[in-house]
Order: C-alpha cells, then sequence, then structure tokens
C-alpha cells in the first residue's frame, strides 16, 4: 500500500505568473564607507604585559628552534631508535628523541603531526623533555602522575 499526500496547495492558485523584466529593484546605500576613526590605527603603547590581551599561547624551544602553538600539541612522547652511520661503516648507535603528536593524522585540528628531535645521550633527551613539561605547567597545563 502506498501513501498518497494531497497538496495543500489550492488548485487557483498553482497558475504561474509571468513578471516583467522592466521592474527596477530599489538598492540601499549603505554609510558603512566612513573612514576608521584615527584611535583605530594609534599604537598602544602599554608597559604591563598583564593588561595585554593573550591571543594563542605558543610553545618556543629556542635551542632547538621551535615553535609550536599550545593547541596543536596532543602528545608528547620519549622514543628510542637505533641509527645506522652513514658512512657504511656499520656502526649502530643509539639515539634517543622526543617527538610531539606521534602516529596521528594531519587535520587542521593538529596540522603538525610526528614532530621529532632526536638526540645522541638519554641525559640530554630527559633535560630538554622536562623543560618542555615544566614550560607546559607554567603555561596552565595540568599532568596526572599514573
Amino acid at each position: 500500500m502506498v501513501k498518497v499526500r494531497q497538496s495543500q496547495i489550492p488548485e487557483e492558485s498553482g497558475k504561474a505568473i509571468k513578471v516583467k523584466n522592466t521592474t527596477q529593484r530599489k538598492e540601499t546605500v549603505s554609510n558603512d564607507d566612513e573612514p576608521l576613526n584615527g584611535e583605530f590605527f594609534d599604537i598602544d603603547d602599554r608597559k604591563d604585559d598583564e593588561d595585554l590581551d593573550i591571543v594563542r599561547t605558543m610553545l618556543h624551544i629556542p635551542e632547538l628552534g621551535f615553535s609550536i602553538s599550545l593547541f596543536g600539541i596532543e602528545t608528547i612522547d620519549k622514543s628510542f631508535r637505533v641509527y645506522e652511520s652513514i658512512n657504511g661503516t656499520g656502526d649502530v648507535k643509539p639515539q634517543y628523541g622526543i617527538i610531539l603528536n606521534k602516529d596521528m593524522e594531519k587535520s587542521m585540528r593538529y596540522p603538525r603531526t610526528n614532530i621529532d628531535f632526536w638526540y645522541d645521550d638519554e641525559k640530554v633527551r630527559d633535560k630538554c623533555y622536562n623543560k618542555i613539561i615544566s614550560r607546559l605547567k607554567d603555561a596552565g597545563y595540568r599532568f596526572m602522575e599514573a
């Protein structure tokens, strides 16, 4: 059984009406073209950083020459890999690393993934890792130890 719907438009109003092309439209003219106020371009010479509005908080690591938005960090992992020497002698040495956003797919939320920093010494890597964590804590992140 098929359900049939009846039109709610009356039959006499369903006829096509021809619209003349000669009708003119009224264009509204707005007064938005006023010049900007001089205060808009004034430079604010505030001395206190507390009075400034924070636009976006960034993590900056000057030793690595690296900056990233704090909202762009999802994971911070310590890592280890074995590195073969380039000269072909077969020398193998360990490397210790920090990887941000490991194994994540790139998206608008996380445009940078698998950002890695490698060190030859584990103590140097741990020092840099602790520095990153302390800067994140200063920015307001909370870490729960498990």
